[in-house]
């Protein structure tokens, strides 16, 4: 009994072994390597092989005048599977929508004479391009006005490198040529992250005359040669959850009133986010003193005060106990007080509009660059003498008096009104009560 038992455990024992080994020999059989990435090289036709020509020498042991034979060779055709799988880089989608391939790698450029070294994708202009994977700025070409705008290349930390080209440089609703395209923020040996914008995609270079605004993404290995990224590129992932009508210069602008106004912001540079990776433009949200300097000083080109700003109170006892809870939260107070948040009224924005409007002429300096910022005894002028300012220079449109001294603004109409009253875009004269969304 005892040895009947006895070989049925070293059976059993075998049998788990033996399908050990069985269960996990698939694995090393069915890995498929991944190939090397293509190149330019690979893409062109193998030089013909050198051929060879034979002459027939008579066999002496064949009798003459008799008839020579041929014997057919059997030919064979064997079909062999792929040795290893397309190369995919890891990597994020380089723009914030998914664009239409226009021209692959290896296309024929000039006739013939050189081969296309990257991937073209169609898209809306301006709309936002990002960093495929972290890394480093290492080439910035953004001289508005010239042939050499509006590129960038970023070497990633494993040696390879991702190229940006044919980024805006046209002004907002323009083809002029004297846009940006690249953020006026970014410099040579900035480190950036995967998904962050780096520009916004445009018709630069010698892609101006083809009526279709693109990106050329190129993919380089450590070597600098060119690989093609097609692959890569259609299984890229998405940089964040994004709308289906998305276009432009952030995801989340396309049902604002307001939608235009961070497309101006992008076609000069200035990326005025609320987010970490400069997707989104927040444009319904209350703008704080602080980002409100921020876009002035990136508007002007010099650093800007902040406002003391306003105090908006938000009456708990009067709204539903859910949203109650969540805006006591929110805001850093009980749910049976008052909360006050701190914002930015029209009337606290005219007095640092006109402020800078009044200055300037005598501060010329200041303006052209020759001082980074702004006098600490500048005084900004009075409520009233604001206004008074703003209607002599024609920066405030006659609907828009008297200024809201109460309401907070949200941020796409505070980026409206900075470039209405300091920049150079036309204040409405009065549009229509139904679009004054306030």
């Amino acid at each position: 009994m005892t040895g009947k038992f006895g070989i049925v455990v070293v059976g059993a024992f075998v049998l788990v072994v033996v399908l050990s080994v069985v269960r996990e020999a698939p694995a090393s059989v069915n890995a498929v390597e991944m190939c090397p990435p293509v190149t330019l090289e690979d893409l062109k036709p193998p030089s013909p092989e050198p051929t060879t020509t034979t002459t027939d020498v008579p066999d002496d042991s064949t009798e003459e005048g008799s008839p020579s034979t041929t014997v057919p060779v059997e030919t064979t055709t064997t079909v062999t599977e792929p040795s290893c799988s397309p190369f995919v880089y890891e990597m994020t989608y380089p723009l914030a929508v998914r664009g239409r391939i226009i021209s692959v790698f290896g296309d024929q450029r000039d006739g013939g004479e050189r081969l296309h070294e990257g991937v073209d994708l169609a898209a809306p202009k301006l709309t936002a391009v990002v960093a495929t994977r972290d890394g480093f700025v290492t080439q910035i070409h953004n001289q508005v006005g010239t042939d050499d705008c509006c590129w960038l290349v970023i070497r990633h930390r494993d040696g390879l490198q991702s190229w940006y080209i044919h980024l805006n440089n046209d002004n907002y609703g323009s083809d002029d040529g004297f846009g940006v395209g690249v953020r006026i923020d970014l410099e040579v040996d900035d480190p950036v992250i995967e998904g962050e914008v780096l520009g916004w995609l445009g018709d630069s270079g010698n892609a101006e005359n083809t009526n279709s605004p693109h990106l050329h993404y190129e993919l380089r290995n450590a070597d600098g040669v060119p690989v093609d990224a097609r692959e890569s590129l259609r299984k890229a992932s998405a940089t964040m959850p994004r709308w289906e009508k998305a276009s432009g210069a952030y995801l989340d602008d396309d049902l604002s009133f307001y939608e235009w106004v961070p497309e101006v912001l992008a076609a000069r540079g200035i990326l005025w986010a609320c987010d970490d990776l400069g997707s989104l433009s927040c444009l319904h949200e209350n703008v704080s003193p602080e980002q409100l300097a921020e876009l002035v000083g990136l508007l002007i080109g010099v650093e800007t005060p902040l406002l003391e700003g306003s105090y908006q109170a938000v009456d708990l006892l009067e709204i539903d106990n859910r949203s109650r809870f969540v805006i006591g939260q929110n805001l850093g107070c009980g749910q049976a007080e008052e909360c006050r948040t701190l914002g930015v009224t029209e009337r606290d924005l005219a007095q640092l509009a006109s402020g800078i409007l009044k200055y300037r002429s005598g501060f010329e300096d200041l303006f052209l660059g020759n001082s980074s910022v702004v006098p600490v005894d500048l005084t900004l002028p009075s409520p009233p003498e604001a206004v008074s300012l703003l209607i002599e220079g024609g920066n405030v449109g006659a609907c828009e008096l008297p200024l809201d001294a109460g309401q907070l603004l949200d941020r796409g109409r505070a980026a409206y009104l900075v470039l209405a009253w300091i920049g150079d875009v036309e204040a409405w004269a009065c549009p229509p009560s139904n679009m004054l969304f306030r």
